[in-house]
């Protein structure tokens, strides 16, 4: 029984933690600088009709913590919206991705437990030594330089795999 409360402790307090990220985010973009409204209408020219529309379609004129309920609402049930860019449903755009995504999160699994075990066990063995501080100074290296995707992926082929420098590059937008 300990086990199953411990659990329900840890599911509430994670829906605790994304709802008020959420809401910090949620808070965040309401409070930045320009209009909502003349971000979607883009180039067009600001009728008071489809300034009306655009108002209508987002709750715009509602209160900050309604226009908040309608769009977790949205959000529970699937509908993130649609890309203010592209016009895209962000749901299609994610699930398109997905499968890259998943592929480097295992691939980079692979990786962490081939290369990063084996030589955190032999810099266990030796602590102090010169492979421990090695291994200690790379994964420090490695956890503070992530790669921004700014230009293209930093590594090529390796082999056995469906092309990372690819498969980044996709993810990163550059197609």
């Amino acid at each position: 029984m300990p086990v199953v409360w411990f659990l329900a402790r840890r599911l509430v307090a994670t829906v605790l933690i994304v709802l008020a990220v959420s809401l910090l985010v949620f808070s965040l973009l309401t409070l930045s600088p320009g209009s909502v409204v003349d971000t979607l209408l883009g180039d067009q020219q600001p009728t008071p009709q489809a300034i009306a529309a655009i108002e209508e379609r987002y709750h715009l004129d509602d209160p900050f913590l309604v226009q908040y309920g309608h769009w977790l609402v949205s959000a529970a049930q699937g509908d993130l919206g649609a890309s203010m860019q592209s016009g895209e449903q962000l749901t299609d755009a994610i699930a398109a991705q997905l499968p890259v995504a998943l592929q480097l999160a295992f691939l980079t699994l692979i990786l962490v437990c081939c290369f990063g075990v084996v030589t955190g066990l032999a810099a266990g063995i030796r602590h102090g030594g010169r492979l421990d501080r090695i291994t200690s100074a790379l994964a420090i290296i490695g956890m503070t330089s992530v790669d921004q995707c700014r230009d293209e992926p930093p590594f090529g082929v390796l082999p056995g795999t469906n092309h990372p420098r690819r498969i980044m590059a996709e993810m990163c937008g550059f197609r």
